[in-house]
Parts: C-alpha cells; sequence; structure tokens
C-alpha cells in the first residue's frame, strides 16, 4: 500500500487518466486547492454540459447514499465522465454499500474525495490507501520543492535550469503561494523564456511578499523594531502566519547549518558556494551565525518548531500568537 504524493498527482493529471475512485488531503491546502481546479480543466474543457456533469458535495450535510446516488449517474455525452466532489470527506463513515461500489464504480465517474486532514486511521482513508487512491499533499521537501519549481515553470511556458532552480528555492523557501506569486511576476518580465539568477535577484523584491525576506533579516539580525514594522505590512496583506513561520524556519535552518560549517572550520567562501551565497547576502548569514551560540541556534529552530503546531491547533487568534512568537524571538533567541 503506497501513499501518493503530488509528484504521483502529476504523473496522472499529465496522462489524464484519472481513478474512478480518489482521495486527497495533506497540509499543503493550496495544492489541494488547485488539484481540483486541474481535474475540472482537464474533465471538461470549456464544454458547455459541465453544469449537468459536475456535482459538488459536502460530507456534513450528504449521506453516503446521496453521494454514492450521484457518483452512479452517466454523463449526458457518452465521451464525457462525470465528476463528483465531495469535501470535508472527514465526516463519511463507509458501510457495505460503499464497499460495494468501491468494487464495481461507475467507469465514468470521478469520485473526487477531499479530506481536510490526512489520517490513515480514517476508515475511507483505509480504503483508499488500499486502493492505492489516497493522495497526501504535505508540505514540500527541498527536493520536491525543486522539482514543483521545474513543473510550475514549465506551466509558464517558460524554462529554468537546475542550478538556478535551487537558486530560487533557496531564495523563497518551500512556500508555494510565494512561488506562485513570483512567477506571475516573472513571466510578465521575462523576455527570452529563460528565468535567470539574475532576474530572480533584481525583480523577487518587488513581489508583494517582500516584506517576509525583511521580517526575517529583522529576525536574523534581531532587529525589533524593523521586525514589528515587517509584520504590521504582512498582517495588512493578509498572509497566512503558519506559511510565515516555515518560511522563518527555513532561512533560520540555513543561519544554523552555516554555523555548524563555522564551527567545524569552514570559511566563508565555501559556505558562499554550499549555499549560493555571495555579498551582502553571505555577511548577513555568517553574521548571524556568528551572533548567537549553536546551542541557541538549535533551540529556537525548536521553538518554531512548536510555534508552528500551536498556531495549527489553538484557537486563538493566529496573528495574536505570531505577534507573541516575533517579539520572544527577538527578545530570547
Amino acid at each position: 500500500m503506497n501513499i501518493k504524493n503530488y509528484k504521483d498527482w502529476l504523473s496522472i493529471v499529465s496522462r489524464n487518466e484519472y481513478p474512478s475512485i480518489l482521495g486527497i488531503g495533506g497540509e499543503e491546502k493550496f495544492l489541494v486547492e488547485e488539484s481540483v481546479k486541474t481535474i475540472k480543466k482537464n474533465l471538461f474543457h470549456l464544454n458547455d454540459l459541465i453544469d449537468f456533469n459536475l456535482d459538488v458535495l459536502t460530507a456534513k450535510t450528504s449521506s453516503l447514499q446521496n453521494i454514492l446516488a450521484c457518483a452512479e449517474i452517466f454523463p449526458l455525452a457518452p465521451s464525457l465522465r462525470r465528476l463528483v466532489i465531495v469535501n470535508d470527506s472527514d465526516f463519511l463513515k463507509i458501510d457495505n454499500d460503499f464497499k460495494n461500489y468501491f468494487k464495481n464504480p461507475n467507469l465514468k465517474t470521478v469520485l473526487f474525495f477531499i479530506f481536510n486532514e490526512f489520517n490513515i486511521a480514517n476508515k475511507l482513508q483505509k480504503e483508499l490507501l488500499a486502493n492505492e487512491s489516497l493522495f497526501n499533499f504535505n508540505h514540500p521537501s527541498n527536493d520536491n520543492m525543486i522539482n514543483i519549481i521545474q513543473h510550475r515553470v514549465s506551466k509558464f511556458g517558460l524554462n529554468i535550469t537546475q542550478d538556478v532552480a535551487e537558486f530560487f528555492q533557496f531564495e523563497i523557501g518551500n512556500n508555494l503561494l510565494f512561488l506562485e506569486r513570483a512567477l506571475e511576476k516573472i513571466s510578465i518580465i521575462c523576455e527570452d523564456g529563460l528565468i535567470t539568477k539574475k532576474l530572480i535577484e533584481e525583480h523577487i523584491a518587488q513581489i508583494a511578499f517582500h516584506d517576509t525576506f525583511d521580517l526575517i533579516y529583522a529576525l536574523i539580525l534581531k532587529d525589533k523594531i524593523r521586525a514589528i514594522k515587517s509584520c504590521i505590512e504582512l498582517r495588512k496583506q493578509q498572509e497566512n502566519p503558519i506559511n510565515l513561520i516555515r518560511l522563518i524556519a527555513w532561512k533560520f535552518r540555513i543561519v544554523l547549518k552555516t554555523r555548524l560549517f563555522l564551527d567545524n572550520g569552514a570559511d566563508s567562501s565555501d559556505i558562499g558556494f554550499k549555499f549560493r551565497l555571495s555579498g551582502d547576502k553571505l555577511k548577513i548569514v555568517l553574521n548571524a551565525a556568528r551572533l548567537i551560540t549553536t546551542d541557541l541556534h538549535i533551540e529556537r529552530i525548536k521553538y518554531l518548531t512548536k510555534l508552528d503546531k500551536q498556531l495549527k491547533t489553538s484557537r486563538v487568534s493566529s496573528w495574536l500568537i505570531f505577534d507573541s512568537a516575533i517579539m520572544q524571538l527577538c527578545d530570547n533567541y
């Protein structure tokens, strides 16, 4: 039994071969939302019959019997497939009727379950997992992020080399929403279709999320006033604190790794080569690495990990938690 990931999803999208029953969930809501848009586009294109061949339900108010009844309906045109989207599928309790449908589904319908949380203890997710039709869209790893960047770049009709994709990933971290905004901007100004390091360096700061990087560098340099100003701007832009914490943690890990390299005798040129840094950016990272002890660097990463969990589970305003955390980072780390 294999849990499918985003790379597996791209594979079936490229072939336009969707299983009759599939489920999607995970932490990366941006990818979940995009998958819905993608499957609609691929199944229906600009077909006028979309209203007759699409049902969007929620498991909070729709019974399993109603969902299966919708799935049993055939499309109006034989060449098409129907799509039944079931939001909030975590609330569904499966029974024998569903298990029977699972064994013999309507091949002209794609029954698409969307989960708010990925939890293989959930019986429906277990069934999907056993059928190898469950996709988990977690926050991408570093290697996956580079693959995603390359895929996203091609969707915009652009090209990028491996080393520039790695540099791009270092600049924006593993935040897919930031990536999308960056590519929207770059696609307008990229004249020859090739994204270069110079293009990223010159235009990345002009995108709306430059305040995020300003906040990160303020935290790195322990500049509380600058950090507060950046937080105010980010709140105005309605950024998600969870995404911000992940990006901050990503940059802090770079600083920690730099400190470890320094502790082991590496010089600035070695570190610049390792992390593709030069000029002022290299100086900032080196200064930040030397500013506090290795143990305190590690404690800061642990604090951000706990903060990420708190933001996911707390009923308190995420911005109240985030603002307090920024002060903690400036004062105690």
